[in-house]
């Protein structure tokens, strides 16, 4: 057989005999194509090889590496504390050799959401038509261009202009990929958000129960967590109050309260207020779209809640130093505030005046990416945030400051279009069918994604524009009329997720 191989392949037999010649030369140039890596990169070109996997994945099953992708980007929070800061820096920040070789300041994260985005259009098409969006959808990137267009054609820089801007980008390009791949599917979805946000209060507990708590990191409280970690954990609260009003046994019920309560506990101990205060918006939302169809159960459930709130909210209410008065002094502050939380909510006051008499020099244009608001009142001077003239914790006026009327009116009209569809679903449920769940949901995170927007960096950062990104498309793909009971889910979705 071998002679017979050798006489009909004679190139083989070469092949063979010089494969040891070739094996060790390809190992000699690798060797010195990562000693030169290293020298010039730095250390960081250790990771070379897992992010050329992390890239051949994301461009040749980007449906599935997306998953991954979001449950990774919820779960590492970016602030770097411990043992953890290593894998915050692999995910929120470039190696720095890696980094000055950018044109532009970008992180891991966001280059795999657009390879991931890059990976879908070449992949061919399913046989089944896309769901049609609405026209608001399409003028998202429209306005985001003609922000960055102004704001450089009036002098923005343009280094300034796209980190301002990044979370729209990367948050547009996670729906374009949800709307392409039609959603996850009720079961893929629910996998999806319990391990990402199961995954993050786990990693919130750890950090201060280890590090923060003992003051093994020493550390300003306000940089312990990301800002959007605390909205993050609100949104599982939210799901599991949604999945708790689902569940049908007694352990699905105990499963199901021990993840809600963990969310709380998590939520509590980034101290975060508007994490807690978007998570009460939350609640009423629920409540808002629940109270028709189930009265008698939501004020048996309301009633000791409340009970149960008043009696917490009289034992914390002066005590707001640790994570179990945390919530109590969010509330508190609304109506009597500590010397902390007055000079935070004068902050926030001057900083949005001074929005205000920018966009009353400028109502139609705003100022353009790139560009900063005037201080007409100055503001203390915070060093660890160098973009403080350009990234202001008011969002929704951000949103007009930086795309003009028409922008800010895109995307504020598209985000109503997704909770019109939303109330739409819950609204067409009958009485004595399965609740649906997503709906409910997904108009909550909408509501609160607004009321967070109002008070701190909702659509400026990737890590939570992505999130929401993820949302309006999973809201935009609900069937505009359906029937969401048990005759419209599938059997093997049991929480309501998705159509059969």
């Amino acid at each position: 057989m071998t002679a017979i191989a050798r006489a009909r392949f004679p190139n083989v037999a070469a092949a063979l005999r010089s494969s040891g010649a070739a094996g060790v030369a390809a190992c000699g140039l690798a060797t010195v194509v990562a000693a030169g890596a290293v020298v010039t990169i730095g250390p960081g070109a250790v990771v070379i090889p897992l992010a050329l996997a992390a890239i051949v994945a994301a461009l040749a099953w980007p449906d599935r590496f997306i998953v991954v992708l979001l449950a990774a980007g919820v779960i590492i929070d970016p602030a770097e504390v411990g043992i953890t800061g290593p894998l915050s820096k692999a995910v929120w920040e470039l190696p720095a050799g890696v980094a000055n070789l950018m044109p532009l300041k970008t992180n891991p994260f966001e280059l795999m959401v657009a390879l991931c985005a890059v990976g879908l259009v070449l992949r061919p098409s399913k046989t089944e038509a896309l769901v049609r969006l609405p026209v608001l959808a399409w003028c998202v990137p429209v306005v985001i261009l003609l922000g960055l267009a102004y704001g450089l054609s009036q002098g923005g820089q343009l280094n300034l202009a796209y980190h301002e801007a990044r979370g729209l980008i990367f948050g547009a390009l996670m729906f374009f990929c949800v709307w392409r791949m039609r959603g996850f599917g009720g079961r893929r979805t629910l996998a999806v958000a319990l391990a990402a946000t199961g995954g993050l209060a786990l990693n919130t507990l750890f950090r201060y129960l280890v590090y923060l708590q003992s003051g093994v990191v020493d550390l300003p409280k306000e940089s312990w967590f990301g800002h959007e970690t605390g909205l993050f954990l609100a949104l599982g609260f939210i799901l599991g109050c949604g999945l708790l009003l689902r569940a049908r046994t007694a352990g699905e019920r105990w499963t199901v309260a021990a993840y809600a309560l963990l969310m709380v506990v998590a939520m509590s101990m980034t101290g975060r207020r508007s994490g807690v205060l978007v998570l009460i918006l939350g609640v009423l939302v629920l409540g808002w779209l629940l109270l028709p169809k189930r009265p008698v159960l939501l004020i048996g459930t309301a009633i000791p809640v409340v009970l149960l709130a008043m009696g917490y909210l009289g034992a914390y209410w002066n005590d707001g130093a640790d994570a179990i008065g945390e919530p109590a002094r969010a509330i508190r502050s609304q109506v009597n505030p500590d010397a902390r939380d007055r000079s935070s909510d004068q902050y926030r006051a001057d900083e949005r005046t001074d929005i205000q008499r920018t966009l009353q020099e400028s109502p139609v244009f705003g100022v353009g990416f790139g560009r900063p608001f005037t201080q007409y009142i100055a503001l203390p001077l915070l060093d660890f945030w160098p973009l403080q003239s350009y990234t202001p914790h008011q969002n929704i006026l951000w949103l007009w400051l930086k795309m003009g009327l028409i922008g800010a009116s895109v995307l504020l009209g598209l985000w109503l279009v997704a909770f019109r569809r939303c109330v739409t679903a819950c609204r067409e449920w009958v009485r004595g069918e399965a609740l649906p769940v997503q709906p409910m949901v997904l108009a909550a995170a909408l509501l609160m994604y607004l009321g967070y927007g109002r008070v701190d960096l909702a659509f400026i950062g990737s890590r939570s524009a992505t999130v929401l990104g993820l949302v309006l498309a999973l809201a935009l793909l609900l069937p505009v009329k359906a029937r969401w009971g048990r005759d419209a889910v599938a059997e093997d979705d049991r929480w309501g997720l998705s159509r059969s």
